[in-house]
């Protein structure tokens, strides 16, 4: 699920009703963007406690005209255990060692595309997007993984800006 608030810059309003006498009557509404979201993410460089990695977001169900699009970079730093499983061989005995349960924080670099409505208009924004999150991940076998996190994003758009939480809940598949 992602969640932002957003806010238009002052530089980003434009007066576009004419049947408005006083200037000052129109300006910024702050509003909120709600989507049950798909979220892809690939880790490529697992290192022993840490993980680097790409991901995208996209809204699958809105709850509003208003959609959140992102994509960027992660990287991933793991508490008390492994950033994933590994096999270690000597002397023809063959050690398989897979953490179970996983905790991770992190940060994110990325950005966005926000589609909105006004009162009298339709408006898209570009946003770059810097995150910190936290999480789990329950290892359920050496292919299946559970994951739980929790991310805040700061958003500063060409014309709007705001604050987003960022929660996801979903399984992950090594390939």
């Amino acid at each position: 699920m992602v969640n932002n608030s957003v806010i238009e810059n002052e530089s980003g309003i434009s007066m576009t009703d004419s049947s408005i006498v006083d200037p000052n009557i129109a300006g910024s509404a702050a509003l909120a963007v709600s989507n049950i979201s798909l979220s892809m993410n690939w880790s490529f460089l697992l290192e022993k406690k840490s993980s680097l990695g790409l991901f995208i977001v996209a809204p699958v169900i809105v709850a509003t005209a208003t959609s959140f699009f992102m994509s960027g970079l992660r990287y991933r730093r793991f508490l008390y255990s492994m950033s994933s499983g590994f096999n270690y061989s000597q002397g023809g005995i063959i050690f398989n060692i897979q953490p179970r349960m996983r905790y991770f924080v992190g940060g994110s670099l990325s950005s966005g595309l926000l589609i909105y409505n006004t009162d009298s208009s339709k408006k898209t924004d570009l946003s770059f997007n810097l995150g910190l999150e936290s999480g789990m991940m329950y290892q359920w076998n050496k292919k299946y993984s559970i994951e739980a996190s929790l991310a805040m994003v700061k958003r500063t758009g060409v014309i709007t800006s705001g604050m987003g939480m960022n929660i996801f809940l979903g399984m992950g598949i090594a390939i």
